[in-house]
């Protein structure tokens, strides 16, 4: 087989595949409120380029070593393009393992990734209360404006406190409200009485807050909060007036 007539029944099969996949991801929208996925996309192609790559070949083809070799050689690279963002949650999981308690000081190379919102975050090097870097968040005028950092170590278990420093670049003051909540809080709801919620007035300037992990604990209206299994810790504002900008820094647990 020549690489001409190899090439045509790739083509034929990545088209298969592509709509394919294009039709699942549509259908996935009418079935679990999904929304289509263009990398899941990318990933079925990549899959097939890798089986013809490496399983694809004719003894006719492997007789052409170079074609084979260079199309062998695209698949791996693009494997390795597409495993990037794997390879870097796993390195920041073990950075936050071996970090805890402190939860963020934003000094690693990949810490902003363990936030929602990712165009609202940036790193900051300006302002700066611990180290040498902090996280600016930008702040819309929608009713829930902030973020949230969905990976840290979840067994807050034994310790007392939760510190973060924010600072508020706005000559007035406004309110930022906290939102701490464990594992079971879908189960009952994502209800507001099921979790923790904390507003602080900030000053200008910056504001070293605290908050209590015995009245986290006890925030649950029907229930204790489950401290082994913290999963989620937002800060938000409500409807400001105009977009502003906050910066946090040294978000750690104490005894």
């Amino acid at each position: 087989m020549q690489a001409c007539s190899f090439l045509r029944l790739f083509l034929i099969f990545s088209s298969i595949i592509l709509c394919l996949g294009t039709l699942i991801e549509f259908l996935q929208v009418f079935r679990s409120n999904r929304l289509p996925d263009f990398f899941d996309i990318l990933r079925n192609q990549l899959g097939c380029m890798l089986a013809f790559a490496f399983y694809v070949q004719p003894r006719k083809f492997r007789q052409n070593q170079f074609f084979t070799r260079f199309f062998q050689a695209t698949a791996l690279m693009l494997l390795l393009y597409t495993l990037t963002p794997f390879t870097r949650a796993v390195i920041d999981e073990q950075i936050a393992i071996r970090q805890f308690p402190l939860l963020a000081d934003f000094e690693t190379p990949f810490e902003l990734d363990r936030w929602g919102k990712e165009d609202r975050v940036l790193m900051e090097t300006s302002l700066v209360k611990h180290g040498g870097k902090a996280m600016r968040v930008h702040l819309s005028t929608a009713k829930y404006s902030g973020t949230t950092l969905f990976y840290f170590p979840q067994n807050w278990s034994g310790y007392n406190t939760l510190h973060l420093s924010v600072y508020n670049p706005q000559p007035a003051e406004f309110l930022l409200n906290l939102r701490i909540n464990d594992l079971e809080h879908k189960e009952y709801g994502s209800r507001y009485a099921d979790r923790f919620n904390s507003r602080y007035l900030l000053h200008p300037g910056w504001n070293d807050l605290e908050a209590n992990l015995d009245q986290v604990r006890n925030a649950p209206k029907d229930r204790k909060m489950d401290m082994e299994h913290i999963t989620g810790f937002g800060l938000f504002v409500v409807q400001q007036q105009k977009p502003l900008d906050i910066i946090i820094d040294h978000i750690f647990l104490a005894h």
